[in-house]
């Protein structure tokens, strides 16, 4: 599967990507000595026990993320088209 990367370069969100940043702080609070790679197995871990309705927010998010992506992705090639008229 291709990386999707926004108009900046960046890499789209996936939905564990929004659940990582908001969860990520409280996280390593609750396990400070933690190496990263313990503190990614209890992230994920905990992800994995979310219920559907638990991930929804996340996923939403990630919609967002991919739509947004797509609207500026065909923005730049109509944009791009546009210029070329222009010429």
């Amino acid at each position: 599967m291709p990386v999707t990367r926004n108009a900046k370069g960046t890499r789209v969100q996936s939905a564990y990507g929004h659940f990582v940043k908001d969860n990520l702080k409280e996280v390593k609070q609750e396990n400070p000595n933690a190496t990263n790679d313990d503190i990614a197995r209890a992230l994920t871990a905990k992800w994995k026990s979310l219920s559907r309705e638990e991930k929804e927010p996340y996923e939403r998010s990630a919609r967002v993320d991919r739509h947004k992506h797509e609207s500026e992705k065909n923005y730049g090639a109509t944009k791009g088209e546009e210029e070329d008229e222009e010429d």
